[in-house]
Order: structure tokens, then sequence, then C-alpha cells
């Protein structure tokens, strides 16, 4: 502890005894010396005890019976200058327990005892004091709490260089952490409650989890430290596990431009778009087989999103069943050329396929590719059915047991007749079907199955 003759600053009550006494007057104070004594009914001067003076102030008398002054008693209590005990009140030290450098701080509470082991509330702040009654700052309390300079613990958002014994090692990748190292310094954001107790995140599997403050969500690592950019808080492999926040540290939710977390593999680098759901988590497609459960809607538009996150584009394959398999029913939906329309498109329109040529398609109100006749011509899956070896050629309409006669232009010969390359001629119905071959009827005539879509194969990653 502090040693005797320490220097005591702001103390100076000065020494009242009241009513002068007699010298050796029985149980009464005494001077010998100069110095204040007291004596009992015996005539003996009282040594290493406390006693009260007539202006109610304690004072303790020392091996050698005389007042003590600006020194520890008992390792407890304090007497300033003037030999009075310290009550309520702080005391400023020169050095501490550990250094002859410096200043320490003590509180002592109304009946002159340290305040040790613990928080104490003085005034309206609290204080956090060591089992020797030193007041701490800095991290104190198990790294759970921060005191700053003046000994007030501090709350809400606070700067602050990390526990001596913290390890963040993993944050000081650029790609993970850009903001905590060159931005601050090396110091990190800590977000302190109302009760002055650190935010930590619930321990979900990961280095990182997601705290809520206020309305706004945040990632911190399991020291408490405020985290950056993409970070994986569940622990899970895939573009699910991850969330990204800004450099204020909030997370991103809707629309969101950035580079892909580096433990991902992608067939190139760059920017990229990502949606992120009100919880945080980008939307993607899981297994890498789209479905129509896959597609999202946001703000009217329908999107389908890759296994890395991204929205796609151009002519995609869509099977209308999760379990349905690369052998179930499926369709074509059309998300435009490039990733600056990378939505679903609808009604009539022209699209590039894989193979670099051009052709109609058409998308109902869903952005689902038109299956069957409408307007006058032949689609399947969206694709428009053209005749391909000949100005004109039958071909089977889905689901029925018949074809339909169209031309190269994909127009469906309704009620007329036309000569085909080697001469004969074909009439047809209403519905385009051929009733008649030269001079033959005929029912039911079927055709080459409708031509499937040339589906992007590229396009898939930004």
């Amino acid at each position: 502890m502090i040693k005797k003759g320490m220097a005591v600053t702001g103390l100076t009550a000065a020494l009242t005894l009241g009513t002068a006494f007699s010298a050796w007057a029985a149980a009464g104070w005494v001077q010998n010396n100069g110095q204040w004594q007291y004596q009992d009914n015996y005539g003996y001067i009282v040594k290493n005890e406390w006693q009260k003076g007539a202006d109610g102030q304690w004072r303790y008398l020392n091996s050698s019976g005389y007042i003590a002054s600006d020194t520890w008693v008992d390792d407890e209590y304090y007497v300033d200058s003037n030999g009075i005990m310290v009550t309520n009140g702080w005391l400023q030290i020169n050095g501490s327990p550990y250094s002859d450098e410096g200043t320490s701080w003590y509180y002592f509470d109304a009946k002159g005892k340290t305040v040790k082991d613990g928080w104490k509330k003085i005034g309206s702040k609290w204080y956090y004091f060591d089992d020797g009654g030193l007041m701490l700052t800095g991290w104190v309390d198990q790294n759970q709490y921060y005191t700053q300079e003046s000994g007030e613990m501090l709350t809400g958002w606070q700067l602050l260089d990390p526990p001596e014994d913290a390890d963040y090692s993993s944050d000081m990748e650029e790609d993970y952490d850009p903001f905590a190292l060159s931005e601050h310094d090396g110091r990190y954001w800590y977000y302190f409650k109302p009760n002055g107790k650190k935010m930590t995140p619930r321990e979900e599997g990961g280095e990182n989890g997601v705290v809520r403050i206020d309305k706004d969500y945040y990632c911190m690592n399991q020291d408490g430290a405020l985290q950056y950019g993409w970070k994986n808080v569940t622990g899970d492999s895939g573009i699910a596990g991850y969330k990204y926040f800004l450099s204020s540290g909030k997370m991103v939710t809707g629309w969101y431009a950035a580079e892909a977390p580096r433990d991902l593999t992608q067939s190139n680098g760059g920017v990229h778009w990502y949606y992120f759901n009100s919880k945080g988590v980008p939307k993607s497609d899981v297994d890498g087989v789209a479905t129509v459960k896959d597609l999202i809607t946001i703000s009217g538009k329908i999107y389908l999103f890759n296994e890395f996150g991204n929205p796609v584009y151009g002519l995609r394959k869509v099977y209308l069943s999760e379990n349905s398999g690369s052998d179930g029913e499926y369709t074509s939906y059309y998300f435009g050329r490039n990733e600056n329309e990378c939505w679903a498109h609808k009604g009539r329109q022209q699209v590039e396929e894989d193979s670099g040529e051009t052709n109609t398609f058409y998308f109902n109100e869903s952005g689902r590719g038109y299956t069957g006749v409408r307007d006058n011509s032949l689609y399947f899956v969206g694709k428009i059915q053209r005749a391909q070896d000949d100005k004109y050629e039958v071909v089977n309409v889905p689901g029925k047991n018949y074809g339909v006669l169209v031309n190269s232009s994909g127009k469906v010969m309704k009620n007329t007749t036309v000569k085909m390359s080697d001469g004969t001629r074909y009439k047809t119905n209403a519905s385009g079907q051929v009733v008649k071959i030269g001079e033959d009827n005929v029912s039911n005539i079927t055709g080459r199955e409708p031509e499937e879509p040339d589906w992007t194969q590229d396009g898939w990653y930004y």
C-alpha cells in the first residue's frame, strides 16, 4: 500500500480540538512538546487507537501516542495533513502501489473506510476500485467495462484500444476489416449498455455474431469489437452464412454492390450485386439448380440469384418444382442482356441465345416462357417455332397429339393451302392443323418436336 509521508493534495481541513484541556487531566487531550496526545482515566497515553475530538472529527494516535497525519491507517483509512480521518470524499496521492510516477485516487465512505473490490456510485457516476481501494481506469472487471481517465464508467459507442490480452489476428487482414486498422489506428468501436457492460454477441458457432442496438444490427467479434465488410456470422459455408456490414458498422439490407467474400470462389473478380433480406441474409440458390421457388420479387420485378448470391442475366432454364431434378418439367425466363437489366422480362422479346442467334420469345405476366399458340405463333417454353428445313413445317404442339403448320417466320398457317418445296399441297383448318395432303384427307398429323431454347451457359456470374 501507499507508504507514510506521501504527499496529499486538496485536503486542508483545519485541526480544531475545541476547549483546551489542562495538562495531564484525567481522560482527555493533553499537549506534549507542542503536539497533542490523549490520556486515559489511568493517566496513560493512548497509542495505536482512534480518538474523537471535541469537534466530532476522528484522529489516529500513532505508536508514540501523537496524532498521525498524511498516512494510511490499517490499510483502510487515511488521515490528512491535519490528522483528520478522510470521509465521504476523494483522496489523490502521488504515485501508486505499482509505481512512483503519476497519481492515484481513492474514495472513502462515511465511516472513513476505503471503497474496495468493485463498483461504487458516487454522485451520478460509477467508478471501479481494486481490492486495495485504488480507482482503476481503462478496461476493468474482466474487460467487460471501460472507465475513462477520470474514472467514470463509459456507456454507448466508444472507440478504444483492445484489451491487452485480446487477439484480433483474424480481423487484421485488409479484406476482412479495412477500417479498424487503416481508419482508426488499430482501435475498435465497442458498445457499452446503459449499465456499462460491453455488448457481445451470443455465440453461434462462428468468430463473429450479430447484435441489435436501437433499431440497427451490427457485427461484433466475440470480444465485442465492431466488424466491417463481409463476415461469416453462422460458421456455415457458402454465401448464405455471410452478411455485409458498412463502414458505419450497420448491417446491409436490400441491394448492395461489393466484391465477393474472399473465401468464396467465383468465375471472375470485380464488384457484384447482392440482395440482402430484412435479416441481412443474401439471396442465393444454394444448390445451383434453378426452380420457380428460387425466384424472388423485389419492387415488382422478378430476379433469380446464383449460388454465390449474384442475380443472373440471360435466358435461363427454370424447373417448375424444387423436386423435379434434371428430367422434370421446366420453362424459361429471360433476365435481360446484362447485369444492368437482370430481372425477368415479360411479353414479346428479342432474345440472343447462347448460340449467338437472336429469336423471338414470349413471356407471360409472371415472366414464364409461354407454351402454345399465341398471336398466331407457336411457342415452346417461350421460344417461337419456325420452319427450318422448308418454307413450311409441321411442329408438334406440346401436350397435344397433333402438330400445326408453321412458316419460316413462325406464323401458324390457318385456313389456308400452301405448297411445300417438293410441290405437295397442305391444307389446314382454323387451328393450323393439316387436314389434307394433296388429295388425301388426314387428321392428327404430327411433325418434329418443338425446338429447345439455347440456354445461356455463361453470364451466370458477372
